[in-house]
């Protein structure tokens, strides 16, 4: 009789070490005879979430500078002495993303800007909220994959030439789409990713973008052709994500010092019932009675609307000169 047993961990490394960790199931040796332990198992918290469809994505990894390598790890229990046979393949890691930035529009970067510092200047504080985790508008975008690509020059099927080639290969059908006009991406929603246990008072990332994820947009069309291009090729690393376009805004990953243990959140009720949220004149949000432990729809904010001008491949974990991503070519729109 043999059984095989298939588990997924993962290893983080760079500057990102301690900030993504989780629970793998292990076995002990004890007084007693083998037992069940519980082991750390570092990254699955970033896997679970790309999973989910969740943006832990680019913003919550590339700023850290932080390369993700996953191990899929294969356990065989053979007969009654229960022998074990480890093998471990090791996935490649995360280099590069396509980005729409729009970073570069310093109206927005004003707006941005005006808006976190009031809410690092509140009183009483945001729970949580700390400067380090505050994303520096310069490196906003929307982020429509990530892949692993060669450096190499040569031809091949997973490198940056091949797919800067994808690009320029879909610039027709994008310019086709917009029939001359600008790609625009309009900034009226702003949510939070899924929170610990559920509860917005745990959050970790807060994110702005298009209302009802762009639906009916010739945005939603013209980043949903170029990800399912992306897939086709086989450039994405994870190809059944579903298309979400945001902004990240705020993200707990950032957040300095670094600690041991899980990320410290913050409470996004305190965001949303803060002077800094009501002097923007947004809609006011019913936060239910203290305690309450609620979901917030959505909620209707207005950052502009902001001019897409190039689609770009960008490294992962890069800083330029202004502390945008640095991008290694694209297409203009």
């Amino acid at each position: 009789m043999s059984a095989t047993r298939t588990s997924a961990t993962s290893t983080v490394r760079g500057q990102g070490l301690n900030q993504i960790s989780g629970t793998g199931r292990g076995r002990g040796r004890g007084s007693g005879g083998w037992g069940r332990g519980r082991g750390r198992g570092e990254g699955s918290e970033y896997w679970r979430e790309l999973r989910r469809g969740q943006r832990l994505g680019e913003s919550d990894l590339t700023a850290t500078g932080t390369a993700v390598t996953v191990e899929q790890t294969t356990t065989t229990i053979v007969g009654p002495s229960r022998s074990r046979r480890t093998e471990r393949t090791p996935k490649p890691p995360l280099t590069h993303f396509i980005a729409l930035p729009i970073g570069h529009h310093a109206r927005l970067r004003e707006s941005m800007s005006t808006f976190t510092q009031a809410l690092l200047a509140g009183s009483p504080p945001v729970t949580g909220l700390d400067r380090s985790i505050i994303i520096n508008p310069r490196r906003l975008h929307l982020t429509l994959g990530v892949m692993s690509l060669e450096r190499s020059s040569a031809p091949g099927p997973k490198t940056i030439a091949a797919a800067l080639a994808l690009l320029a290969e879909l610039r027709p059908r994008i310019f086709g789409i917009l029939a001359g006009e600008k790609l625009r991406v309009e900034l009226k929603a702003m949510d939070i990713m899924k929170p610990d246990k559920g509860d917005p008072e745990r959050a970790h990332v807060m994110w702005v973008g298009p209302s009802n994820n762009g639906s009916g947009t010739k945005l939603q069309e013209v980043c949903l052709l170029v990800q399912r291009a992306f897939v086709e090729a086989g450039l994405l690393i994870d190809q059944r994500r579903e298309l979400k376009l945001h902004c990240t805004i705020i993200n707990t990953v950032q957040r300095k010092p670094r600690t041991n243990g899980p990320r410290t959140p913050f409470s996004y009720p305190s965001i949303l019932g803060s002077v800094a949220f009501r002097q923007l004149n947004f809609p006011v949000v019913d936060l239910g009675q203290p305690g309450e432990k609620r979901k917030f729809d959505s909620i209707t904010v207005d950052f502009g609307s902001w001019n897409v001008d190039e689609i770009q491949i960008c490294e992962m974990g890069s800083h330029g000169p202004e502390d945008e991503y640095v991008s290694v070519g694209g297409i203009t729109l």
